[in-house]
């Protein structure tokens, strides 16, 4: 019997033998026994022609399966982390939060610039679960509906804070993106830490709100359909999203990108938190521009410098040394910004974050300096960086561009979504699988949820297909 006839039937436990039925997650659909296969095909990397070629299905079979397995994966995850929002016990999370930009393809031969999209992301750096993906995206907005409306309210006459409409972008705003916005690019990596942190900081106060940082180049577009949301917005509602989502959390930990608009809406989520003592937040800056081989020098050198410098130390541990290295540079950390934020350079690299700065943002002075080290030395975002890199890897949709061949050099998006709808889906789905049913080899073979404690064991993925 097939897995879509069994969940048509109904499944016995072997246990307790009490029939269970799940008939309703397959009713209406096209060929479900290629659910898994599907569902397979599309987290690891697979285009939808070649899923297409594969599954022998067409085109429209596959956007209707997507769209089944994105209700699937909601109502599954909806009752699994609904347990945290009940208090589920967790004595500390150390958590890395960031962003990440998506193309949207265009649909008109006429006007065929992209849209660009973003969405804000938070793991755990310990499990490696991936609490959110929230992309700055309303599908439910009328683009026709709410200009017209716009207008009627007298949205373009205020500024952007007291408009009935402010969470979205209007045309008009996207004409004048020129004046309102600085133009050049929001993040660099030169290779200087330094200069990095030194241009972030420049770009904030260049701006007329420091935490209004989207911006729409002229090669980018407003969505065709549905409306794309202010990115200031997304961002509080993520941190929002995270603050009803630990309840039961004893202790927090954020390294943010140094990005002022999640820095803003993270300080404004926890700020009670951040009174009591109970959660803390850092910007964490990493030189992204390193090849393998230049990484491979730099955690070389730096092993060579720790061997050294434990001599001065006899009978400390390699993890105290660390601490009574990071506690020297406590004393002397260099000043940063319009605001004079004090940054530490990291003295302990890896090859994933071969160099790395980090910065306290809510410094008060409550702890004492071996524990304050201790927090420093915990700075990471590998958290939030591998699940990109998955999403990069495992959803050809949302892939990097590849250059064309051409002298212009233009990127190519072939496998770009069309509607924006998609990307947003295929996040869900991804978040779902890499949670739940996806093992680290390296790690016992256990899943982020049961390393988190939120599974017992692997699921698979029929677990989630016809969860009900």
């Amino acid at each position: 019997m097939g897995i879509a006839e069994q969940a048509q039937r109904g499944i016995k436990c072997k246990a307790c033998g009490k029939t269970f039925a799940v008939g309703k997650s397959t009713r209406g659909q096209k060929a479900p026994e290629k659910n898994r296969q599907i569902f397979m095909e599309v987290v690891n990397g697979n285009p939808i022609k070649r899923i297409c070629e594969l599954a022998n299905v067409r085109p429209q079979t596959v956007y209707n399966k997507i769209d089944f397995f994105h209700e699937q994966c909601l109502k599954f995850l909806g009752d699994k982390e609904r347990r945290l929002k009940e208090g589920f016990p967790i004595e500390k999370l150390y958590l890395s939060s960031d962003r990440q930009d998506y193309i949207v393809n265009w649909t008109h031969r006429k006007d065929k610039r992209t849209t660009q999209l973003s969405a804000v992301g938070t793991a755990d750096n310990g499990s490696g679960y991936v609490f959110g993906m929230h992309l700055n995206f309303d599908p439910d907005a009328d683009p026709i509906a709410t200009e017209a409306a716009a207008h009627v309210a007298g949205d373009y006459q205020v500024k952007l804070p007291f408009r009935q409409f402010a969470r979205l972008w209007l045309v008009q705003d996207y004409g004048s993106e020129k004046d309102t916005f600085d133009t050049a690019p929001q993040k660099i990596t030169s290779g200087n830490l330094t200069k990095d942190i030194e241009y972030a900081y420049n770009v904030v106060a260049r701006r007329e709100d420091t935490e209004i940082s989207d911006r729409i180049p002229a090669t980018h577009k407003l969505p065709a359909q549905g409306m794309q949301v202010h990115a200031e917005y997304t961002l509080y509602a993520h941190f929002q999203f995270l603050k009803q989502l630990f309840g039961g959390v004893g202790k927090l930990r954020f390294f943010l990108d140094q990005d002022s608009g999640i820095r803003a809406a993270c300080l404004s989520a926890f700020q009670e938190e951040i009174r009591a003592n109970t959660a803390d937040a850092f910007f964490v800056t990493i030189d992204t521009s390193m090849t393998q081989d230049q990484k491979r020098e730099e955690v070389g050198l730096r092993r060579e410098a720790f061997k050294r410098e434990k001599d001065r130390f006899p009978g400390k541990s390699d993890y105290q040394v660390k601490i009574e290295l990071v506690k020297e540079q406590l004393a002397n950390m260099p000043r940063f910004g319009p605001w004079g934020d004090r940054w530490l350079f990291h003295p302990f690299p890896t090859m994933q974050e071969p160099k790395m700065a980090i910065c306290h943002l809510t410094d008060q002075a409550q702890y004492d300096v071996d524990h304050l080290a201790g927090l420093y030395l915990k700075a990471s975002m590998s958290g939030i960086d591998v699940f990109f890199q998955m999403v990069r890897s495992r959803l050809s949709a949302l892939s990097r561009g590849v250059p064309t061949a051409g002298s212009a050099r233009r990127i190519c998006h072939r496998n770009s979504p069309y509607n924006p709808k998609m990307t947003e889906k295929l996040l869900i789905i991804l978040r779902t699988y890499v949670n739940y049913c996806l093992p680290s080899s390296n790690k016992n073979a256990k899943t982020r949820a049961m390393r988190l404690g939120l599974a017992k064991g692997k699921l698979r993925v029929e677990d989630i297909l016809y969860y009900s």
